[in-house]
C-alpha cells in the first residue's frame, strides 16, 4: 500500500485473484489515490497448492467479496472471468496500450497460469508502475513463473521483497 500511495493521484489498477477481497479491500482503505481497481476471479472451484476448492466454497468467497466491496462502490470492479479471458476486457480498458498504474498477481499459483498472467498483463503497466504480487517466497511455482518471466523479457529492474511473501518492481 505505501508504494501505491506514491504512484501519485488518480491510480488505476489490475488483481488478478480476488478471493474474498480482503487485499482489495485494504488497498481501496489504505490508498485513496486509487480510483478504480479491476479485480478479476471467475469464482468456479479449482485444485490449488494446498488442495481442491469446491464450487461451494468459491461461493462463499465470493459473497464475501461482494460484502466487503459494497463500501466501495464505483472504485471498484469485478470482472467474474479467468484472467485469460478477462485480458480482452482489459485490453478494451487500457486501449491496447499501457494504461494501468500498478498489476497485482495472486491467482492461479501453477507455474503456468502464474507466466501467463505475467505475459498477458505486463504489456498494460504504464513505465514506472508497479508490477506485483504474492506468495513469491512461499510457492516454488511462483517464484519460478516469476523469475523466468524477467529473465524472459530481461527485466533487470529490482525485485524487492514486503510482507506477506509479496514481491514487486517498477516498470
Amino acid at each position: 500500500a505505501p508504494y501505491i500511495k506514491r504512484l501519485g493521484e488518480s491510480v488505476v489498477g489490475v488483481e488478478i485473484g480476488t478471493c474474498r477481497a480482503e487485499s482489495t479491500s485494504f488497498l481501496l482503505e489504505k490508498c485513496p489515490n486509487i480510483i478504480k481497481l479491476y479485480t478479476i476471479d471467475p469464482y468456479k472451484a479449482y485444485q490449488d497448492w494446498n488442495g481442491e476448492i469446491t464450487q461451494e466454497t468459491v461461493d462463499r468467497f465470493r459473497d464475501v467479496a461482494v460484502k466487503n466491496l459494497e463500501k466501495f462502490g464505483d472504485r471498484v470492479l469485478m470482472i467474474r472471468e479467468t484472467s485469460i479471458d478477462a485480458v480482452e476486457k482489459i485490453k478494451v480498458l487500457a486501449d491496447g496500450k499501457e494504461q494501468f498504474d500498478f498489476i497485482f498477481v495472486d491467482g492461479d499459483h501453477s507455474y503456468d497460469a502464474t507466466l501467463a498472467d505475467c505475459e498477458l498483463y505486463y504489456p498494460f503497466l504504464k513505465k514506472g508502475g508497479l508490477f506485483c504480487g504474492h506468495d513469491y517466497s512461499s510457492i516454488e511455482a511462483v517464484y519460478k513463473a516469476v523469475n523466468d518471466f524477467r529473465e524472459k523479457n530481461k527485466i533487470s529492474s529490482p525485485i524487492n521483497l514486503s510482507t506477506n511473501s509479496t514481491f514487486f518492481w517498477y516498470k
